[in-house]
């Protein structure tokens, strides 16, 4: 016997099913997105752009742009320093790839923990 789904009306909602409802009052935890079709009509993307801070020309999206670079050492683990997680590193490996047109093996991650590796890993990349 094969499972059926009920059609979706707006808003998601499937239809043939009751809302549930809670009273906002008795939550233990506020929710973060209390009213959703309220923020779903309100939405532009041209004002979410607007609201991004630190997008580079390129329109890739600065992961630490509130870090204060002039103040970091340059022999400072850039992932404890930046609090980058592993995708956020794997992102910074792709875009000096892309930048450079160098494929930058796994092998040679370790040579970009910091900011003085990397301008090694760069100059000696040129050399």
């Amino acid at each position: 016997m094969e499972a059926t789904r009920p059609a979706q009306t707006e808003g998601g909602l499937a239809s043939g099913y009751a809302r549930i409802a809670k009273p906002r009052d008795r939550l233990a935890v506020v929710p973060n997105l209390a009213d959703y079709a309220a923020v779903c009509r309100g939405f532009s993307w041209d004002r979410a752009t607007t609201l991004l801070d630190g997008l580079p020309a390129d329109g890739g999206l600065n992961i630490a742009h509130e870090a204060d670079l002039s103040t970091l050492p340059g022999d400072a683990g850039l992932r404890e320093a930046l609090d980058l997680d592993s995708m956020d590193f794997l992102n910074l490996v792709a875009a000096l790839h892309e930048r450079t047109g160098r494929p930058i093996p796994e092998a040679d991650y370790p040579k970009l923990f910091t900011l003085d590796g990397i301008a090694s890993y760069l100059e000696d990349a040129r050399a």
